[in-house]
């Protein structure tokens, strides 16, 4: 199938088991993806749309790479076969901007990110740090007219403390790092020059010069705060990965359903 070709594909390019590849931390330990996996077959059926919006800060927009390389692009870029062999429109929303936090953009979730989202994703991880706005972008998902799942890029301390949401936003957390980590430490040296040596926009990293300055950059918004495009792409094939794993259940789902006793 689609969705097995394009898992094995990446499995085989950065030499990583699936569990690892694809890792994500739900909240509610009991549902699990139970929740969205139920949207996409919902979508499957009645030839819906799936949107998944990211919000966040320059790093989340691919400032200093090109936007094909930002990992919302690349996610899109990875599902969208997949998605449309399940007759669902799928739809990937980078809405990120730099230096700006969720709060008080996301008062205005509906108007801001649509009235069509299924899925909304907190990545603000440089900017923001109250527990406040980020109840408040869960809150204002949940009251958004399809109510939203909420994801979050970093396991925020504050979000333990908010278990009112674990279920309702299916919340959960899709975290790069220790896949970053494996990734750097492989054996296989085609596989590790995927995250190695990392820049922007395929071109070499600035370099101080003598006179203490930086060269002039190839692209505009390059900090070294901010991701080359191998750490953009392999946060874009992580979410991607997790997202085709529930489409897959989904999928199994649907044909059981239609494959299943009449009367049932």
């Amino acid at each position: 199938s689609s969705i097995k070709s394009t898992q094995q594909g990446l499995i085989d390019a950065y030499k990583l088991p699936m569990e690892k590849i694809s890792e994500v931390s739900f909240f509610d330990k009991e549902q699990g993806n139970d929740a969205i996996v139920k949207r996409l077959l919902r979508a499957m059926v009645l030839n819906d749309s799936f949107v998944y919006v990211v919000g966040g800060m320059s790093d989340t927009a691919g400032h200093g790479n090109m936007f094909a390389d930002s990992y919302p692009q690349v996610m899109a870029d990875i599902m969208a076969p997949a998605m449309a062999k399940a007759k669902i429109k799928f739809e990937v929303r980078n809405l990120a901007m730099g230096g700006v936090p969720s709060y008080p953009g996301s008062m205005c979730m509906k108007d801001a990110f649509g009235p069509d989202a299924d899925v909304v994703m907190w990545d603000f991880r440089m900017v923001e740090h109250a527990s406040l706005n980020g109840e408040i972008y869960i809150r204002q998902a949940l009251m958004h007219p399809r109510r939203p799942f909420v994801a979050f890029k970093r396991p925020n301390g504050y979000l333990n403390s908010m278990k009112n949401y674990f279920t309702p936003a299916s919340l959960h957390v899709v975290d790069e790092r220790d896949l970053a980590k494996l990734a750097s430490s492989n054996s296989n040296t085609t596989a590790r020059d995927l995250v190695e040596n990392d820049n922007f926009c395929g071109f070499s990293d600035p370099v101080r010069k003598k006179d203490g300055t930086w060269q002039e950059c190839e692209c505009p918004g390059q900090v070294r705060w901010h991701a080359g495009y191998k750490l953009q792409r392999l946060r874009g094939v992580q979410m991607a990965l997790v997202y085709l794993n529930m489409l897959d259940l989904a999928v199994d789902k649907y044909v059981e359903m239609i494959n299943g006793p009449g009367d049932e």
